[in-house]
């Protein structure tokens, strides 16, 4: 079982495993839990926060750990700053906020312009559900082709367009492919400006919330397993 298209290949060309041998299941999301169905909760936690609807809100879901980019979101937030100065960086996270603010501070980012909040699982979808965009970036290194991001999953299963790099797994197919977001070639200005010339498009919550069904529903990854368990048991 591999996560994702890309690693099934890989190991298609390297090892000379049979395509028939390899099944891709990527993580997979509770679609029912990561939907948005409260507007009003919404609303509420805006004015909570204090984000107004003329705030532009980008959001970032989970840890940062090792693999997640923060300087270079943070990077890409500052020129985001630049083009649109009432944007606010909203972390969903338990991560220390000071790990956060650190960094913030050192590139000239106002603590104004960013929110942490550490939310329960109930939580997240109301929270998610404020942005406008949500970001990942993870080091594109040899090992992540084999990654599936969960949080890819969760944000889109919410109708919210996708902020990431290339380099990770089947992200960039699935982005570029259903037109679901954006991806940053490169950690420079330079890429980041042409992505943030181009958000006020407007992206379809439909076509986002039915390509996280097709793709990463849990009944379909429960089906998936169930189909290969039985093949694996003998026939009585």
């Amino acid at each position: 079982i591999s996560l994702t298209e890309k690693a099934k290949s890989y190991l298609i060309e390297h090892f000379n495993i049979p395509t028939s041998k390899i099944s891709v299941i990527p993580c997979c999301v509770d679609i029912e839990h990561f939907k948005i169905s409260n507007h009003e909760a919404i609303e509420k936690k805006r004015k909570e926060l204090n984000l107004n609807q003329d705030k532009f809100i980008l959001s970032y879901l989970g840890a940062i750990g090792t693999w997640y980019m923060l300087p270079e979101m943070l990077d890409f937030f500052k020129v985001l700053l630049n083009k649109k100065p009432y944007a606010v960086f909203l972390f969903i996270t338990g991560e220390e906020p000071k790990n956060i603010t650190k960094i913030a501070i050192q590139k000239n980012i106002p603590l104004a312009n960013i929110r942490i909040i550490k939310a329960s699982r109930k939580e997240v979808p109301v929270l998610l559900g404020i942005s406008q965009y949500s970001i990942f970036f993870i080091k594109p290194v040899f090992s992540k082709m084999a990654s599936s991001p969960t949080k890819l999953a969760e944000i889109m299963s919410l109708g919210i367009p996708v902020i990431a790099n290339r380099g990770v797994g089947d992200v960039d197919k699935i982005l570029q492919n259903n037109k679901l977001g954006f991806l940053v070639e490169d950690f420079n200005r330079e890429d980041y400006l042409q992505v943030i010339n181009q958000l006020d498009v407007s992206f379809s919550k439909e076509n986002l919330i039915n390509c996280a069904k097709e793709n990463f529903s849990l009944e379909k990854g429960v089906h998936e397993y169930l189909k290969i368990y039985k093949a694996l048991i003998p026939k009585s």
